[in-house]
């Protein structure tokens, strides 16, 4: 269970959930910078 191994409450794994299902890739872009091979923001 993700709660328990995490300390996240339910809602919050629900709102991530949510957010990984529907969002606009905010997660996946946090993921792949953690891992080392996300871009990093654009300079202007």
């Amino acid at each position: 269970d993700i709660a328990h191994k995490t300390g996240a409450s339910t809602a919050t794994i629900s709102r991530v959930n949510r957010s990984l299902n529907f969002g606009e890739g905010g997660y996946q872009i946090t993921f792949a910078r953690r891992r080392g091979d996300g871009e990093r923001e654009k300079q202007q």
